[in-house]
């Protein structure tokens, strides 16, 4: 700056920079930041770095089979709670296979239009094997399994061994 400019508009720039008042040596702040850059810092950068390597896709999981609820001793919960949801997998899987042959069959009474009947018989043959297996599997069966005693002489296969 010039030395004769007017100090009116131009305020003289301060000299010195303010001072910071840090107060007290906080010994909880360094032991944060301490175990952030020692612990944490490498441990989720390695778990990043690891996901990004050895992807696991949820849809790609494989579940073990259980024995089925009639094989289950009767006093045995964590057996027959395995079985259930064994059994609430396969519902799961059988409906969501219904769900696609019902979008095929739609799809071609949709493509076909007056023809439908005719063009689509093999669709409908195969929905309604797949109904009727989804019904004689999941609904009549677990109906049986909450009766009890009527399972076994259903399925003809006598009574149960305990």
């Amino acid at each position: 700056m010039p030395t004769d400019y007017d100090r009116d508009v131009y305020a003289q720039p301060p000299t010195k920079s303010a001072v910071v008042d840090r107060g007290p040596y906080d010994l909880t702040k360094l032991l944060v930041k301490a175990f952030y850059y020692v612990v944490d810092l490498p441990v989720t950068t390695l778990h990043g770095i690891e996901r990004l390597l050895n992807k696991i896709y949820y849809y790609h999981r494989r579940v073990n089979r259980v024995p089925d609820i009639t094989q289950c001793i009767v006093g045995d919960y964590i057996c027959q709670y395995e079985a259930e949801v064994q059994w609430h997998r396969d519902w799961l899987v059988d409906k969501e296979i219904v769900k696609v042959v019902q979008e095929r069959l739609q799809a071609c009474h949709v493509r076909e239009g007056p023809d439908s009947e005719e063009m689509c018989r093999e669709d409908v043959e195969k929905f309604e094997k797949a109904m009727k297996a989804f019904n004689c599997r999941n609904i009549f069966v677990k109906r049986c399994i909450l009766k009890g005693s009527h399972f076994p002489r259903i399925m003809n296969m006598g009574p149960l061994e305990n």
